[in-house]
């Protein structure tokens, strides 16, 4: 039976992923989770969620309230550094990596330069990847340049232990001619599919919507599909564009399906109602 769309928005998307307030019975994971799903949905929303995380010691929430603490992509706060530091001395490898784009301005704070970091940052993350760890893989992957042949090679290990983060990477990478040489005709676009497809079944929603919009102009009924895994995964990029090909409108890369305004105002309807102005972005033709 084929999906309903307005189900989808109303009833899957609400009770999938209507968020509550801040319950003081809640662990460091349970708000983390909620901060980065506000966080992907570019809701400020995220800041409360990841802020209390963090004060609950949840090291990957303590390095997204460190950034979101800097002036800049040059500068740090002293709580900024602060909880980069919790995160490092509790051995996750999000704390060196803020740390070791610190600037000399931030080495008097500290009074320690990046560079003593990065021999233990090497250390502990070729330990973990050496453990089966797939964020570590692709902490190596980024700290060496993932466009070189050393940052491919960490992200291929990586998405062999079916990370889905990993696989999508290298789908753009290849998509950027990287990754060698593609001689046969239409190879390359292939390899950037199959890699993409591999992210998506893993649970990206990102890869997911990327499908989607990649399909668009060869099979509209699979890439609706694909934009309905991601809106199932509460993913409110994939509804704002897939309400605004409905609509007509041109915003996003030109998708347009056979117009349905009634589709189109329900996914834009629950995108605002649920993640506020700023979740429905992409959705101009009915919420301004």
């Amino acid at each position: 039976m084929k999906k309903n769309l307005a189900a989808t928005a109303l009833s899957v998307f609400f009770s999938c992923v209507m968020i509550t307030p801040i319950s003081s019975a809640e662990t460091a994971e349970e708000l983390y989770q909620k901060g980065v799903l506000y966080r992907e949905q570019w809701n400020d929303k995220a800041l409360d969620y990841m802020e209390k995380s963090a004060q609950l010691g949840h090291t990957k929430a303590m390095c997204e309230w460190a950034e979101w603490q800097r002036p800049s992509i040059f500068m740090m706060s002293e709580e900024s550094i602060k909880y980069y530091e919790k995160a490092k001395d509790a051995g996750d490898l999000c704390g060196y990596d803020g740390l070791m784009t610190s600037n000399d301005v931030d080495e008097e704070i500290r009074g320690k330069t990046p560079s003593k970091l990065t021999n233990e940052f090497i250390s502990l993350a070729e330990k973990k990847a050496a453990a089966g760890d797939a964020e570590a893989l692709i902490s190596l992957a980024y700290f060496y340049d993932p466009r070189s042949e050393k940052g491919i090679e960490y992200l291929k290990k990586s998405a062999a232990l079916n990370n889905a983060r990993a696989m999508r990477d290298i789908s753009n990478l290849i998509d950027s001619g990287r990754d060698g040489w593609y001689l046969i005709p239409g190879s390359r676009k292939r390899a950037v599919r199959e890699w993409m497809e591999k992210s998506a079944e893993a649970g990206n929603p990102m890869a997911m919507t990327d499908l989607a919009r990649d399909y668009f102009y060869e099979d509209k009924k699979k890439s609706e599909e694909w934009f309905n895994r991601a809106i199932d995964k509460g993913f409110s990029g994939a509804m704002s564009m897939l309400s605004t090909a409905y609509c007509g409108c041109y915003d996003v890369g030109g998708l347009k399906f056979e117009t349905n305004h009634k589709k189109a105002y329900m996914l834009a309807y629950s995108v605002k109602t649920v993640f506020g102005k700023r979740g429905s972005c992409h959705t101009g033709c009915y919420m301004g």
